[in-house]
């Protein structure tokens, strides 16, 4: 428990007070995954994010009371923010489980999509720390690190690259966002991808800051302001390195293409060595 912050621990306790009170004994797990469990945590940037193990499946008529609990915790801590899914411990042992819908909460609201996928299966057995419920050393899921590098690659090649076709799209308007939002955007791309190479490069997740460090020390120089200015941003550092918004801009959409080449790259090497 020494990885979770003491303000978060208060939200996890009223959350689970909450639950408790809404869906008596339903809760039987609760696992905390993501930035904090990598000790990354950022008030304002990071999600609190969970995976809870329920007794029996949620269903359709506890939605509203679930949708209450969640609005209820935010009211009392606006500067947090929960994300995370329902699911079973059956569910946990299915081999189907990347392709099966669970109820989860995400952005203010009750939704139902896939909640499992292999970086969450990282988590639950590497890292993920049990608030309630079995230790991750005994819990029965599987990890593959082919599938983890699959992931990985499909989301680089659908997520973003629309991402970065988004970007692209709007480079004449950018004059127009805020330095938050530029800012925001460039933090949240270039390390956001930057995780993605990482994990092809090593089979493993690290956090952004982390992960900006090891692009550092494995990509070519020309690439290390843009890399830097986004670790300054994830830190507070004020620090500027570009004269220019445009300058950065121009430099970070540069750089995100090189990278999803890169990916590519290094993805046909894998593929050869095979």
């Amino acid at each position: 428990m020494q990885v979770i912050p003491s303000p978060i621990r208060e939200v996890l306790d009223d959350y689970i007070e909450l639950i408790g009170a809404s869906l008596p004994t339903r809760l039987e797990g609760l696992y905390v995954h993501g930035s904090i469990a990598l000790g990354a945590y950022v008030e304002g940037k990071s999600d609190i994010d969970f995976i809870a193990v329920t007794s029996e499946p949620i269903t359709e008529k506890d939605l509203p009371l679930l949708s209450g609990l969640h609005l209820r915790i935010k009211k009392m801590f606006p500067s947090f923010e929960l994300d995370g899914g329902y699911v079973t411990w059956d569910d946990l042992a299915e081999d189907d489980i990347y392709q099966k819908s669970f109820v989860y909460y995400n952005d203010g609201e009750m939704k139902k999509g896939t909640v499992i996928n292999p970086v969450t299966t990282w988590f639950l057995q590497k890292k993920a720390v049990n608030i309630i419920g079995p230790g991750i050393q005994e819990l029965e899921i599987g990890l593959d690190d082919r599938l983890l590098i699959r992931y990985t690659f499909e989301n680089i090649n659908t997520y973003w690259a629309d991402r970065i076709q988004f970007l692209e799209s709007q480079v004449d308007r950018l004059d127009q966002w805020t330095t938050e939002q530029i800012d925001s955007e460039l933090e949240w791309s270039i390390l956001g991808m930057l995780r993605q190479y990482y994990t092809l490069k090593e089979k493993d997740i690290i956090s952004k800051v982390e992960a900006g460090e090891y692009a550092l020390r494995h990509l070519p120089a020309l690439w290390h302001p843009i890399i830097q200015e986004a670790i300054n941003i994830r830190s507070g550092n004020k620090e500027e390195l570009f004269g220019t918004h445009d300058e950065r801009i121009q430099t970070a959409l540069k750089f995100l293409r090189y990278l999803h080449s890169h990916f590519n790259q290094l993805m046909e090497v894998e593929g050869r060595r095979k």
